[in-house]
């Protein structure tokens, strides 16, 4: 048969698996076993280059038992979600979120849409957020939430060209963190564009990005299958252009499964810069979420480096230490503050009884990942209801079945009104004028509604010393200890230099340029008479001004 007619039999732009996936009853078996992606990349590379990637599809509960076996060995985490309108699925995401165990370094959004975005810069505690808005309407964008207790700063060097024919936002931001700079991207492409032209815009900035020796990743919803990379030309070249400059897909399933269909869509990319050489593990997957009609997906690049913890310390108030408090206070000796006649000193044993006991009763604990991940209004018993909600959700998505989408539907219609309602009541108390102080009114309003972004570290990348540019950390810091450490010096030189012949010891040469025309007169020595005299003979306005003086005061 001619090979010009071979694009018009049935099923010629299908892959093996989705026809297996058409002809078979279990298609959630046959999506969790699609390695058609995996395979290309391995043939591509010469080498089973995803060896040591760990992807899987977890609930919220399997995502936080996966975190904990890896325990403190994560290096950097991302997560992305295409959230289909940040103003109207906020409170979903932070559901979401309130249920890993897991805070992520850097949170990519996608199709966040532009209606209100500026009222959301803060939903998330502990997080600076960065966007790209479409610029001919509403639909679309991309946004990254970043952790503010890392160095972090724009790029927009490395920003995609939005053409006719590939309307792309993204964003770029470098992130310090544990001293190794790794570079993030965010991109959101819309649907129905030319994979061939974006593909061409991308390589540029791949290229200048694997040069670097710094690790990156880039997240996102780029709008194509890379499941068909052994079908379809386009995405056969788009996938070939990722590896040639060592970017390497870690989401290989589907993220976005519907009745019909499964397609990923939804990709993260890393680039392992100078880690090649290090032990680093990859562990990626997709998390079974209705939140939108896309899944969210994850990748937590992990080494047998631990790295340093940043969960603050707490005290712990349960009612078994405040027993133990209770019993330190009643062993203490009172009667050394009663017999004091001293009202200070007995003050100060006082205190001293109180601290000592209460220092010993709450001591100072690492706050666990599961609490320090808590929002104030996702009680207890929402998260039990929202993981009943997921588990219904992956039972639906197992078996297809009426029965099975009836029940999780009205599950989730319930679910989702005791959850507004929850946060509704939360904030009405957060902004109750009675319970609250005018000052921490407008507190609360500035934590929930600010418009800027919390402050971060700076990253000072070069500093001019001496009329010579330098981005070596340790002179930049020789350099700055240097010009604070020598300002009383050069000051004083400056000013010897610039007032050579002054006398400092001179109080005159402090004082103003005396008026020449004007006089000093102790009376005592000089009688009124001479001075009228004097004065008579003065000509014009001078005359009639000392006189009313001179009127005036004597």
């Amino acid at each position: 048969m001619a090979a010009g007619y071979v694009d018009e039999l049935p099923f010629s732009q299908v892959s093996d698996n989705e026809l297996k996936q058409l002809l078979c009853n279990d298609g959630w078996h046959m999506i969790c076993s699609n390695y058609e992606l995996s395979d290309y990349v391995s043939k591509l590379k010469q080498t089973d280059v995803l060896k040591d990637l760990n992807f899987e599809y977890v609930t919220s509960e399997q995502m936080n038992s996966s975190v904990h076996s890896i325990g403190d060995t994560v290096e950097f985490s991302i997560f992305h979600l295409n959230v289909r309108s940040l103003n109207a699925n906020h409170r979903a995401l932070c559901q979401l979120l309130a249920l890993l165990d897991f805070e992520f370094d850097v949170i990519v959004l996608t199709e966040i849409w532009s209606t209100n975005i500026e009222s959301y810069r803060n939903i998330l505690p502990g997080y600076n957020f960065y966007y790209d808005l479409p610029t001919d309407g509403k639909v679309g964008g991309v946004g990254l939430y970043v952790k503010d207790v890392y160095v972090q700063h724009v790029l927009p060097l490395y920003k995609l060209p939005n053409l006719s024919t590939s309307r792309v936002e993204s964003i770029w931001i470098e992130v310090v963190k544990n001293a190794t700079k790794y570079i993030v991207g965010g991109i959101y492409r819309h649907p129905n564009q030319k994979i061939s032209d974006f593909k061409d815009s991308l390589e540029v900035i791949l290229s200048n990005l694997s040069a670097q020796k710094s690790p990156c990743l880039i997240a996102g919803d780029f709008n194509i299958d890379i499941s068909k990379c052994s079908v379809n030309k386009d995405t056969a070249e788009y996938v070939e252009n990722l590896i040639i400059n060592n970017f390497t897909p870690t989401i290989i399933m589907p993220t976005r499964i519907t009745p019909s269909t499964a397609t990923l869509i939804d990709h993260i990319y890393y680039y392992p810069g100078t880690y090649k050489s290090k032990n680093i593990t990859m562990n990626s997957g997709n998390i079974l979420s209705d939140l939108t009609d896309h899944l969210p997906n994850y990748t937590l690049i992990t080494s047998n480096k631990v790295e340093t913890n940043d969960r603050p310390y707490v005290r712990i108030f349960s009612p078994k230490n405040k027993l133990n408090f209770l019993k330190y206070l009643q062993a203490c000796d009172w009667s050394q503050v009663y017999s004091e006649d001293d009202a200070d000193t007995a003050y100060s044993k006082f205190i001293g009884y109180v601290t000592t006991a209460f220092h010993k009763s709450f001591k100072f604990a690492k706050l666990s990942r599961k609490r320090s991940r808590d929002k104030p209004w996702v009680t207890s018993a929402l998260k039990k209801s929202s993981k009943t909600k997921n588990k219904l959700y992956k039972k639906w998505i197992l078996t297809r079945s009426n029965s099975d989408e009836l029940l999780y539907k009205k599950y989730k219609k319930v679910y989702s009104k005791v959850a507004a309602e929850a946060q509704s009541c939360y904030y009405k108390e957060m902004f109750d004028a009675r319970n609250n102080s005018v000052r921490k009114l407008w507190s609360n309003l500035n934590e929930v509604c600010s418009f800027k972004n919390r402050k971060s570290k700076v990253n000072i990348g070069n500093l001019i010393i001496n009329g010579c540019k330098t981005t070596d950390a340790f002179e930049i810091s020789n350099g700055f200890n240097d010009y604070f450490s020598t300002v009383g010096k050069k000051l004083l030189e400056d000013l010897q230099h610039n007032n050579a012949g002054f006398d400092f010891r001179n109080f005159k040469q402090y004082c103003d340029r005396p008026v020449m025309d004007s006089m000093f007169v102790q009376t005592a020595d000089v009688p009124v008479s001479e001075l009228l005299k004097l004065i008579t003979g003065l000509k014009g306005d001078m005359q009639r001004y000392i006189t009313k003086f001179m009127k005036s005061s004597f």
